[in-house]
């Protein structure tokens, strides 16, 4: 939100010719959306360009084995007192790794935030980034960008004698267990 004001001057001259002059404030309070992104366990603010990928705000992906995905919860919060209205088709420079959940929100009340999912998808082992980009109605913002990484490992792993095996996480509620599985 914000506020726009103006002084207006009223000159009155009378008969006599004398002028008197007689000035009033107005002030007017604008409602505009105000988009922020948040994320990590802490719901971190994540600003508009950040070029760096952390842990601490979500946008660094954990470890994930090629061929298998991870998702992240992100929100996406109007700090504005009106509706925030975003682009329904947001956008990732690099979409083979890193893609929107769907449904991505499309509006934002004012003071609220909303969840959305963004998936670590690795094709290739290595350290990938992507530029995650969303549009909305908000002034400051209309384009608001930030980065995420994350890296990809190995799924399959090889032992002396041509024997191979791979490994199926598997994630409950409490615990994590690894359990190879053998293969020819």
């Amino acid at each position: 939100s914000g506020s726009s004001s103006a002084t207006i001057t009223v000159m009155l001259t009378n008969s006599q010719g004398s002028t008197t002059t007689q000035s009033f404030l107005i002030v007017a309070a604008v409602a505009t959306p105000q988009l922020e992104v948040r994320g990590g366990s802490s719901n971190q603010v994540i600003p508009s360009g950040d070029t760096t990928a952390q842990s601490s705000d979500g946008t660094l992906f954990a470890s994930t084995p090629v061929g298998h995905v991870l998702t992240q919860t992100f929100q996406v919060c109007n700090t504005g007192t009106a509706t925030l209205s975003l682009g329904s088709s947001p956008t990732s420079s690099d979409a083979s790794e890193f893609s929107f959940v769907s449904p991505f929100p499309t509006s934002v009340g004012g003071s609220s935030c909303a969840n959305f999912g963004v998936t670590f998808s690795p094709t290739r082992t290595g350290s990938p980034t992507s530029t995650l980009t969303m549009t909305s109605n908000d002034l400051a913002h209309p384009s608001y960008t930030f980065v995420v990484g994350g890296t990809a490992t190995a799924e399959l792993w090889e032992i002396d004698g041509g024997l191979s095996f791979s490994v199926q996480i598997t994630n409950s509620a409490s615990t994590s267990n690894t359990s190879p599985s053998m293969a020819a």
